[in-house]
Protein backbone atom coordinates (compact mmCIF):
# COMPACT_ATOMS: atom_id res chain seq x y z
CA UNK A 1 0.00 0.00 0.00
CA UNK A 2 1.17 3.52 -0.71
CA UNK A 3 -0.27 6.80 0.51
CA UNK A 4 -1.42 7.82 3.94
CA UNK A 5 -4.38 9.44 5.68
CA UNK A 6 -4.07 12.08 8.38
CA UNK A 7 -7.39 11.81 10.24
CA UNK A 8 -6.60 15.09 12.04
CA UNK A 9 -6.53 17.15 8.83
CA UNK A 10 -9.59 17.62 6.64
CA UNK A 11 -9.08 16.71 3.00
CA UNK A 12 -9.06 14.03 0.32
CA UNK A 13 -6.42 11.32 0.34
CA UNK A 14 -5.62 8.52 -2.12
CA UNK A 15 -4.41 5.08 -1.07
CA UNK A 16 -2.98 2.71 -3.70
CA UNK A 17 -2.89 -1.06 -3.18
CA UNK A 18 -0.72 -3.49 -5.14
CA UNK A 19 0.76 -6.96 -4.69
CA UNK A 20 2.98 -9.45 -6.53
CA UNK A 21 3.06 -13.20 -6.16
CA UNK A 22 6.16 -15.37 -5.70
CA UNK A 23 6.58 -15.66 -9.49
CA UNK A 24 6.71 -11.87 -9.84
CA UNK A 25 3.26 -11.52 -11.38
CA UNK A 26 1.92 -8.14 -10.36
CA UNK A 27 -1.75 -7.51 -9.75
CA UNK A 28 -3.43 -4.50 -11.29
CA UNK A 29 -3.11 -1.71 -8.76
CA UNK A 30 -6.31 -0.36 -7.24
CA UNK A 31 -6.88 2.96 -5.53
CA UNK A 32 -9.25 4.12 -2.85
CA UNK A 33 -10.22 7.71 -2.13
CA UNK A 34 -10.56 8.58 1.55
CA UNK A 35 -12.24 11.82 2.53
CA UNK A 36 -11.62 13.17 6.03
CA UNK A 37 -14.69 15.28 6.74
CA UNK A 38 -16.00 17.39 9.60
CA UNK A 39 -19.36 16.23 10.93
CA UNK A 40 -19.08 17.68 14.43
CA UNK A 41 -21.35 20.61 15.23
CA UNK A 42 -19.90 23.75 16.86
CA UNK A 43 -20.48 24.31 20.58
CA UNK A 44 -22.46 27.36 21.72
CA UNK A 45 -21.83 28.59 25.27
CA UNK A 46 -24.00 31.07 27.13
CA UNK A 47 -21.98 33.80 28.85
CA UNK A 48 -23.11 35.24 32.15
CA UNK A 49 -26.10 34.33 34.24
CA UNK A 50 -29.34 32.84 32.92
CA UNK A 51 -31.55 34.78 32.82
CA UNK A 52 -29.31 37.75 32.09
CA UNK A 53 -30.26 41.35 32.85
CA UNK A 54 -28.76 44.25 30.90
CA UNK A 55 -29.24 47.97 31.44
CA UNK A 56 -31.75 49.44 29.01
CA UNK A 57 -31.35 52.80 27.31
CA UNK A 58 -27.58 52.57 26.79
CA UNK A 59 -26.19 54.91 24.12
CA UNK A 60 -25.38 53.06 20.90
CA UNK A 61 -21.68 53.85 21.35
CA UNK A 62 -21.63 51.69 24.48
CA UNK A 63 -21.66 48.00 23.76
CA UNK A 64 -23.01 45.45 26.19
CA UNK A 65 -20.99 42.25 26.61
CA UNK A 66 -21.59 39.41 24.12
CA UNK A 67 -24.23 36.95 25.26
CA UNK A 68 -22.83 33.81 23.59
CA UNK A 69 -19.69 32.41 22.04
CA UNK A 70 -19.35 29.73 19.38
CA UNK A 71 -16.38 27.37 19.16
CA UNK A 72 -15.32 24.96 16.45
CA UNK A 73 -11.90 23.31 16.36
CA UNK A 74 -10.72 21.85 13.05
CA UNK A 75 -7.46 21.40 11.17
CA UNK A 76 -7.08 22.07 7.47
CA UNK A 77 -4.17 21.63 5.08
CA UNK A 78 -1.85 24.64 4.84
CA UNK A 79 -2.90 25.11 1.22
CA UNK A 80 -6.55 25.57 2.24
CA UNK A 81 -8.35 28.47 3.85
CA UNK A 82 -11.22 28.61 6.29
CA UNK A 83 -13.49 31.60 6.77
CA UNK A 84 -14.62 32.03 10.35
CA UNK A 85 -17.25 34.56 11.31
CA UNK A 86 -18.41 35.02 14.86
CA UNK A 87 -20.73 37.94 15.49
CA UNK A 88 -22.06 38.96 18.90
CA UNK A 89 -25.69 38.11 19.49
CA UNK A 90 -27.85 40.81 21.03
CA UNK A 91 -31.26 40.36 22.56
CA UNK A 92 -34.05 42.76 21.67
CA UNK A 93 -35.06 44.53 24.87
CA UNK A 94 -38.44 46.27 24.74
Amino acid sequence: MSGSVNASVLGSYTLTYNVSDAAGNAATAVTRAVNVVDQTAPVITLLGSDPMSVEGGLPSAIQAPPLVTALKAISVPASSSVAVSIAPCWAAIP
